[in-house]
């Protein structure tokens, strides 16, 4: 097993994409490297968007402790990650210190980096993770935000990153997003505004997402680190697969080792609805997303997303979102960014 460290410095993953390639002696193709057998299995693909985005995706069964080490830069910019572990271990996400954030790649989760601060990403032999990594800059915040909203967004963020070690879990709808960007090769006429489209996308739930919860100071910080980890792996097992009936709360809250009791009322702090009602949700989700595609038709969509008769489908597609499957149109796929003031 040969082990694998990079330290690296650039504001671009094309580049990154390169040296990664002379490290582990691997051939690029249309910016993309095949992991080779002796680091493990998968690829790492880059590419540079229009306005200054980067992004990295990857999906890596690892065959060797990995450590990647991105050491601080002049030029000023930020790195949103997803990172997905596709196995469940034991969960050590984030030791912290004064100049620098150490992750270990053990547990799924959403984080924002500073590019001017020391980061390392350290995945352990035998670790399958999805990743995907966006390189943006502060005037893509300001798509979004006004610019004293902005900069105290960033301020906000980091001061509790650096506090509390806390990250953001990854939920159906960001998974939603990240498994249209999560492949090899992206089958669209316009990929490459594709991809911008939904990396903006995903930066505007992060944004949502972390500005919530700050408006709001939700109880979340009642629950413990490892209590959020066990419940992030809960929603991973809930939304796998809706092909198939979804666990019960007996399997659910052995997987968490907590009661059931306390899995209901935890989860719901986390994630905002009940353990079902998200499964549902984000079921109806799942079954628009697939619709949109225009790959298969409303029975095929039905099955894949656990329903036998259609008519039982159709009632629950209308309950969620006012319209019948049959009725449902596919809108501009590039979907509207709002500011937020």
């Amino acid at each position: 097993m040969a082990n694998l460290m990079l330290q690296y410095n650039c504001d671009n993953y094309v580049e990154l994409v390169h040296l990664l390639a002379s490290k582990m002696q691997a051939p690029v193709r249309d910016n993309m490297i095949a992991i080779p057998a002796r680091y493990g299995q998968g690829y790492l693909r880059a590419q540079n968007l229009q306005g200054g985005l980067s992004v990295l995706i990857s999906d890596v069964l690892c065959a060797a402790d990995i450590m990647l080490e991105r050491l601080p830069g002049y030029n000023s910019f930020y790195v949103l990650q997803f990172s997905e572990v596709m196995e469940e271990q034991i969960a050590q996400i984030t030791s912290r210190g004064n100049t620098s954030i150490v992750t270990e790649l053990t547990n799924s989760y959403v984080m924002l980096h500073n590019g001017q601060m020391e980061s390392k990403n350290f995945i352990p032999a035998g670790t399958q993770v999805r990743s995907l990594l966006l390189i943006f800059e502060r005037k893509h915040l300001l798509q979004f935000l006004e610019p004293d909203v902005a900069d105290l967004f960033l301020s906000n963020y980091f001061s509790r990153l650096v506090q509390t070690g806390a990250v953001e879990p990854i939920d159906a709808d960001y998974r939603a997003l990240l498994d249209m960007l999560l492949r090899p090769s992206i089958d669209h006429p316009l990929p490459s505004n594709y991809m911008s489209n939904r990396c903006m996308l995903l930066l505007e739930r992060f944004i949502l997402q972390v500005m919530s919860k700050t408006e709001e100071r939700p109880l979340t910080g009642k629950l413990s680190a490892d209590e959020v980890n066990r419940l992030m792996r809960v929603e991973a097992k809930l939304v796998k697969d809706y092909t198939v009936p979804p666990p019960t709360i007996e399997l659910l809250s052995k997987s968490a080792a907590m009661s059931a009791t306390k899995l209901k009322r935890d989860f719901k702090l986390l994630y905002g609805l009940p353990i079902y009602e998200y499964y549902q949700r984000h079921r109806m989700k799942k079954a628009r997303q697939l619709l949109m595609e225009g790959v298969h038709s409303i029975k095929e969509v039905g099955i894949m997303v656990g329903y036998s008769n259609l008519s039982h489908f159709a009632v629950s597609f209308k309950k969620e979102f006012g319209v019948l499957p049959s009725e449902f149109s596919v809108r501009d796929a590039v979907l509207p960014i709002e500011r937020i003031d």
